[in-house]
Parts: structure tokens; C-alpha cells; sequence
């Protein structure tokens, strides 16, 4: 935890270039999740909703207010008939 702390303030990055790493993750997680939901991989919808969940919270400690809630019901709306994926959204923070 420290060295991660340390890391942190020793990097210094534009925000243009960590608004394109953002940009670049979330088509990564949405290839992610596509694939996932396509081949019908149940047991991996829990590390799906992990990684939207955490892009989520970084895109929030950006600035970028609500992008959590707003990133975990796009992806409900999205798949709104996958019950257990919803599921899974649900414990990392979905709203009921």
C-alpha cells in the first residue's frame, strides 16, 4: 500500500493523457463484457461487474461526478435481461 501511495505521487500525467487511458479501458471492459455476455460465461459476470465498478470509481476520483452509478445502470440498460448479471452489478453498487 506505501509503495503504491509513493508511486502515485511520483507520477504526473496530463489529463488529456488520462482522459485517453479512460477512453481506452472502457473499450477494453465493453470488448470484455460483449464477449462475455455473447458466449454465455455466467461465471465470469462477477469479474465484469468488478471491472465496471472500478472504472467507475476512478473516473470518479477524476472528477467526473456519479460515474459509478451512471457506468453500472448503463451496463444494466444495456443487458437488461441477464438477471444474474444484474446481479452481480448490484453487490458493487447498483441501485435497486
Amino acid at each position: 500500500e506505501v509503495i503504491i501511495k509513493l508511486w502515485k505521487k511520483s507520477m504526473i500525467i496530463s489529463d488529456e493523457s488520462a482522459d485517453s487511458w479512460i477512453d481506452m479501458i472502457k473499450r477494453y471492459i465493453d470488448l470484455r463484457v460483449s464477449g462475455i455476455m455473447d458466449a454465455n460465461h455466467r461465471n465470469y459476470y462477477d469479474e465484469c461487474a468488478a471491472f465496471i465498478a472500478a472504472l467507475g470509481e476512478t473516473m470518479e476520483s477524476r472528477g467526473m461526478a456519479d460515474a459509478k452509478i451512471k457506468l453500472l445502470m448503463q451496463y444494466r440498460d444495456k443487458y437488461s435481461r441477464r438477471r444474474a448479471f444484474i446481479a452481480e452489478l448490484k453487490k458493487f453498487g447498483l441501485p435497486e
